[in-house]
């Protein structure tokens, strides 16, 4: 088994399909097999890239749920500022987790933000307003899209919810608790 693992690991790499990975097996505390492939060495930090939104922001908001916080039924209107069209007042929590907001999948807000505003509280309220002024694609609730623009969405509820910013969240909530050293959200 370990050797089609291997073949798979390598070939993917030459294809393409990814750079590099790290590779761990373990079952009851004893390492089944574990390789590198590509670029990657040992401490070689990895984008978890769209995992984010369910092992951070789709956590966090059942988190709030649970402490009633926050409800599924509680809409982007309710909760941003910045988001005040009429459908807006339709969006809820349940559709962004569920993609079934509407929104468009993504944008190219990156090429409108100044490198200066990269990393900012500015920038990311360019982003959230670019956000807020998107056209739905569909009405919410209607039909399944991701949207990374909803999760950007319900980031920001999470935020408005628990008082603090997600990477602090991410860190007091699920990294420290799950003892995830090498874990952490930007």
């Amino acid at each position: 088994m370990n050797g089609k693992i291997d073949l798979a690991f390598k070939e993917a790499v030459s294809e393409g399909i990814f750079p590099s990975a790290d590779l761990l097996v373990a079952k009851g505390g004893e390492v089944l097999f574990s390789a590198r492939y590509g670029d990657a060495r040992e401490h070689t930090c990895f984008d978890i890239s769209s995992l984010t939104k369910p092992v951070s922001t789709a956590t966090l908001a059942m988190m709030l749920v649970a402490e009633e916080l926050l409800t599924r039924d509680d809409t982007v209107y309710q909760w941003l500022a910045g988001a005040r069209r009429p459908a807006h007042k339709q969006i809820t929590v349940r559709m962004l987790l569920d993609h079934t907001s509407g929104l468009p999948a993504w944008q190219p807000y990156y090429r409108e933000l100044p490198l200066s505003l990269v990393g900012t509280e500015a920038g990311k309220r360019l982003v959230l307003d670019s956000c807020y002024a998107e056209e739905l694609l569909s009405p919410p609730g209607e039909k399944t899209r991701y949207s990374d623009l909803g999760y950007i969405l319900l980031g920001e509820m999470i935020e408005e919810a628990a008082g603090a910013p997600l990477d602090e969240l991410f860190s007091q909530r699920i990294a420290r608790p799950l003892n995830l050293r090498d874990t952490f959200f930007v």
